[in-house]
């Protein structure tokens, strides 16, 4: 077998193995003994850095506007009227209804997969998941007693992106408790290339060694 084919089976070998490593699933967990109010908040793990932002959302004119995040021992709300410090909707579907939303970036971009709500006041939340282009990817109804109920939600075919948004369609309001996205295995980079060469090297002078 000539070099340039054992270096053609190593570069697949090693390519094959990256396409079969296990995507590595991370959960941003929101939980804070605060309160704590900000304009921007940012969490690191698993190698992924995420931004959170919060906004309002006039139904009259559908332009997004900047607003602060409080971070509690339930999760995360927006800081506005009238929701107080929760994630949710006024205007009861009117010309003056206003949604509130959370942004989350992340770099890299990662599979946004599942996540968790905390519903506080009893009832029905509707909210819906949005990508980077404000496309929904999917609408959830959650519902629970009053108080503190934790419910879950999930993707039904989770999405890949930098930037995702709940935003909050109905109901009196949710806090967003936590978020498990899954990394995006990297391409074949400058190691997996030297160790195919390295490869291919030591089986062609296996090869020339047994034909000697």
């Amino acid at each position: 077998m000539s070099i340039s084919k054992v270096l053609a089976a190593a570069l697949f070998s090693v390519g094959l193995s990256a396409s079969q490593a296990h995507a590595v699933t991370t959960t941003f967990d929101f939980l804070f003994d605060g309160p704590d109010t900000s304009d921007t908040l940012t969490f690191s793990g698993g190698g992924i850095d995420l931004t959170v932002r919060g906004f309002t959302t006039p139904v009259s004119t559908g332009v997004a506007a900047a607003t602060a995040i409080e971070q509690r021992a339930v999760g995360l709300g927006v800081v506005s009227s009238p929701d107080g410090d929760r994630v949710g909707t006024s205007g009861n579907g009117g010309a003056n209804e206003v949604n509130e939303s959370l942004e989350f970036s992340f770099n890299p971009s990662v599979t946004f997969i599942s996540g968790f709500v905390v519903e506080t006041a009893g009832g029905n939340e509707n909210f819906d998941v949005l990508d980077s282009s404000g496309s929904v990817l999917e609408s959830f109804t959650v519902s629970g007693d009053p108080g503190s109920t934790v419910q879950a939600f999930a993707l039904t075919t989770p999405a890949l992106g930098d930037t995702f948004t709940i935003k909050h369609e109905g109901g009196s309001g949710i806090f967003v408790r936590s978020i498990t996205v899954e990394a995006i295995p990297g391409p074949l980079g400058i190691v997996g290339l030297v160790s195919a060469f390295a490869l291919a090297a030591g089986v062609a002078a296996r090869r020339r060694a047994a034909a000697a």
